[in-house]
């Protein structure tokens, strides 16, 4: 910006390509500077065999001083290969003229682009992960073209009422409630765009990311994935469900995503392993194909309501955040998944129900845990072979003492009724 006699003076708009922009910004340039007539009707002429008045000299030689001034407005917005192709260039009339011609073209030119925009209107649709800012800077952008292209009869209820019809699935009870709260004929474009993006702001805030992960081995891939959900519960109680874990023992509360995508156990903590296998080495990659090294494989204790179950064959990945439960494995141990009524229950063969998850807000399973830093009695769970012997010993109960063998058989009673049976 200059400055002169202490005033800003505003800087001359640029034609970068963008003409419906700088078309815009110059009018109101022009308009600001009392220039715009000149662009509309000329310089005013005499009629050929009248004798002007001095008053009328006097018009005719200030409107001649404010064309070379508009003139040079002109020229300073254009660069010089725009300017080499205009042919007349006698007043500021006929360089505009002649620019307006150039890129807007005829009448019959305006009408093709007119269709064609309002084309691109029509097919106007929000993308998913798309902004409700983004989608409303875009949609504008077309609406505008389509202004000034002289679409005259493009209402702002013709835009709300698209823009509501194009929004994402997730913002459907938003526009009922708009709908039906707002008058339409009276809410402005900028205030539906307001209270969407509030509501956007509030979806986001519940919203827990989710990243997937795929796991190469040796030529063979398959994707693995982290997933999340809400808290669950074992019901280790009932036929044999284990012995209970010494309440002084070391642990720290742990969250696990139960996760279809995930072909393996991932942990990222290396000090929750034991038995661990340091030798072992594996290739993780990232949804953004990024790769993570997997620094060993072992054993991982946890405690779940009050017993102690361990899960074999969990990968190290350093740098994993999450904690992830493989469906796919568990499976492959001989546990049975089912998964209906936003509820995730896993069953033994021989013991049935051992845990139920509850399907969270946003439909992921959460599975909190205790896991454990030294040995006790624990329950063997998620395993089908030990490294000490090739037997089956998945949910293995034993007990040295009959009180507490009965009492982990019939867990709905109390010590005092079993002494009575």
């Amino acid at each position: 910006m200059s400055t002169e006699r202490g005033f800003v003076q505003p800087l001359i708009p640029r034609l970068d390509g963008h003409y419906d922009h700088w078309f815009m910004l110059m009018e109101n340039f022009l308009r600001s500077k009392e220039y715009w007539s000149l662009i509309e009707d000329g310089i005013p002429t005499v009629i050929e065999g009248v004798q002007p008045t001095p008053a009328q000299m006097k018009a005719i030689e200030d409107a001649k001083l404010k064309d070379f001034k508009a003139k040079n407005y002109l020229f300073q917005s254009i660069d010089r290969s725009i300017l080499e192709t205009i042919l007349n260039k006698d007043s500021a009339k006929s360089i505009w003229d002649s620019l307006k011609m150039k890129y807007q073209g005829t009448t019959r030119v305006q009408r093709a682009q007119q269709q064609t925009l309002q084309k691109e209107f029509e097919m106007l649709n929000m993308k998913a992960g798309e902004s409700v800012t983004a989608y409303f800077a875009h949609s504008m952008t077309v609406v505008n073209k389509m202004r000034s292209n002289g679409a005259k009869n493009l209402t702002d209820l013709t835009i709300i009422e698209k823009i509501l019809r194009s929004m994402t699935s997730k913002f459907d009870y938003v526009v009922c409630s708009i709908e039906e709260s707002k008058d339409l004929d009276v809410i402005s474009i900028d205030e539906l765009q307001s209270s969407l993006v509030v509501h956007e702001q509030r979806m986001n805030a519940h919203i827990i990311g989710e990243y997937a992960l795929k796991v190469t081995t040796g030529e063979s891939s398959s994707w693995r994935g982290g997933g999340q959900g809400i808290r669950g519960s074992s019901r280790g109680g009932g036929r044999g469900g284990g012995r209970r874990v010494n309440e002084k023992a070391t642990s720290m509360k742990e969250l696990w995503f139960l996760d279809s995508g995930c072909s393996n156990h991932m942990c990222g903590k290396k000090e929750l392993f034991f038995d661990f296998d340091d030798t072992f080495r594996e290739i993780v990659k990232l949804g953004d194909n990024s790769k993570m090294l997997v620094n060993g494989k072992g054993n991982i204790k946890m405690f779940v309501n009050g017993f102690v179950q361990i899960i074999t064959n969990v990968f190290y990945v350093p740098g994993l955040k999450d904690n992830l439960l493989s469906m796919g494995q568990l499976v492959e141990k001989g546990l049975a998944i089912l998964i209906q009524q936003e509820t995730c229950k896993i069953y033994h063969s021989e013991r049935g129900l051992i845990i139920e998850i509850t399907m969270s807000s946003n439909r992921m399973f959460k599975l909190f845990t205790q896991v454990q830093f030294k040995e006790s009695n624990e329950q063997v769970c998620f395993n089908s072979q030990s490294k000490k012997s090739s037997e089956q010993v998945c949910f293995k109960s034993s007990s040295e003492e009959n009180a507490m063998l009965w009492y982990n058989r019939c867990r709905h009673l109390s010590f005092t009724g079993l002494n009575l049976l």
